[in-house]
């Protein structure tokens, strides 16, 4: 694994300490993990999990929900100013294109099914 890059000096945490988290839509179980081992990022972190995961409970009903704030002097600054991805009429066209070619071929399977096909099978059960 990459070093992690550490910061010599006083680092400030900007958060709030709230009495629970919210949960979010959950698929499955997430998986077990032991005693200070496993994946780090977890859907859903509740007091069982936290416990089994640090063998204590951090601060008994609070959670710090820290919010990201970085100064983009920092050499590892996340990045803030994102391009906007390409929204012009060559997207609508190319979906429009592909919208009429699905329905051209639905038209012409079901000529082909409803009308050519039977008219063939007919001519032949005749002659």
């Amino acid at each position: 694994m990459p070093s992690v890059p550490s910061n010599a000096h006083e680092v400030r945490v900007v958060g709030r300490v709230a009495t629970g988290l919210s949960r979010t839509y959950q698929l499955g179980n997430e998986p077990e993990v032991g005693h200070g081992r496993g994946p780090l990022l977890r859907q859903n972190a509740d007091v069982a999990f936290w416990h089994h995961w640090l063998g204590q409970v951090p601060v008994a009903g609070a959670v710090l929900q820290v919010q990201a704030e970085v100064s983009p002097e920092q050499a590892d600054a996340m990045r803030r100013n994102w391009p906007e991805p390409g929204l012009g009429q060559d997207k609508h066209l190319a979906y429009a294109a592909q919208w009429f070619a699905l329905c051209a071929l639905i038209i012409g399977l079901t000529v082909w099914f409803q009308i050519i096909r039977p008219r063939r099978a007919s001519t032949h059960v005749s002659s």
